[in-house]
């Protein structure tokens, strides 16, 4: 523990060993040490200082982890407020369909595929990806015949308040009953939010 950071310990460990990581933590604010140079304040009033300044910094970086947690934790949840036209791939008895349907959700929510989801994700929201309104971690939380369920980390503007939000997107035309048309309607849709 210094000033500016805190370097904490994470062990790791399978079935064979464990592993030792040490993970640096800046502070959100540096934690001045003044110099004793005859002034008024002694090494011991100094120490409970710099002390006190890192425990602030402490509960801040707790405070902004349980926040970032309750945020994962909503975003992940299965509950979804789904739009009145939704049908759920799972429902509908057509176990290809619903397998396909699971496959694109867990492709889709790969690092890889990210910024497409984000795309899809301000597209149904109806906003430029260039606006104040920022968008964050995305997720596929559902995909049928119809379309898609997205839930999303976004806030107001640079420092607004973060929330999750949820959004739907239609495929154009009719509902996909098929895997094979279903993987195109999601092809298209992905292609189309890449544009401009």
């Amino acid at each position: 523990v210094d000033e500016r950071h805190v370097e904490i310990e994470a062990v790791m460990c399978d079935q064979s060993d464990c592993t030792s990581v040490l993970v640096p933590v800046t502070f959100p604010h540096e934690c001045k040490v003044s110099a004793n140079n005859g002034g008024s304040t002694s090494d011991t009033e100094s120490t409970k200082s710099v002390e006190a300044c890192v425990i602030e910094n402490l509960e801040e970086l707790d405070e902004q982890a349980t926040t970032t947690l309750d945020l994962m934790e909503e975003l992940n949840s299965p509950t979804l407020q789904c739009p009145n036209w939704w049908v759920s791939s799972q429902s509908l008895g057509n176990l290809e369909l619903a397998q396909e349907a699971l496959t694109i959700q867990r492709l889709l929510n790969g690092e890889e595929f990210a910024n497409d989801v984000r795309n899809l994700v301000c597209r149904a929201l109806g906003i430029d990806i260039n606006q104040s309104y920022l968008i964050g971690r995305t997720r596929v939380a559902d995909i049928g015949p119809a379309g898609f369920c997205f839930k999303a980390v976004a806030a107001a503007g640079t420092g607004g308040k973060e929330h999750v939000v949820e959004a739907s997107l239609a495929f154009d035309g009719e509902a996909r009953i098929e895997a094979n048309s279903l993987r195109t309607a999601v092809l298209v849709a992905v292609e189309e939010s890449a544009r401009p």
